[in-house]
């Protein structure tokens, strides 16, 4: 995956996790094969934050909820490379993301992954991720 600030990236993964929770339903369809094998990846991960059905939730509280959980995820090297290879797969299909209500969500935070801390607009690269696979 090409280079890409922190805060791009978190805003990618959560518009795609977003995406999958409210159309789980749909992606039975050919075309979404690579978001279904995307969501059973993720699904696991972040199922005390799913709700039932999506008129349970509000958008903007679901966000919330899952930007808390994909900080804590990320701080696990693995987990980091491995949504960057989901990110890259996912946008060289032209996949998008679900559009997010808040656009600012990390704004002026300190994000950890693994044992080195980054600020928003810190530029990453799959190639600098030590638990890279």
């Amino acid at each position: 995956m090409k280079a890409i600030s922190m805060n791009e990236f978190l805003k990618m993964s959560l518009s795609y996790i977003l995406r999958c929770i409210i159309q789980r339903k749909k992606m039975e369809k050919k075309e979404d094969e690579m978001l279904n094998r995307f969501w059973h990846w993720l699904r696991p991960r972040f199922i005390e934050e799913i709700p039932e059905t999506k008129h349970q939730f509000n958008q903007e509280d679901l966000e919330i909820k899952l930007e808390q959980r994909l900080e804590e995820l990320i701080k696990d090297e693995r987990f980091f490379s491995e949504m960057m290879n989901w990110l890259d797969k996912l946008t060289k299909t032209n996949i998008r993301g679900k559009e997010l209500i808040h656009k600012d969500i990390w704004h002026a935070k300190v994000i950890s992954v693994g044992e080195r801390e980054y600020y928003p607009g810190d530029i990453i690269d799959s190639k600098d991720i030590v638990g890279s696979v």
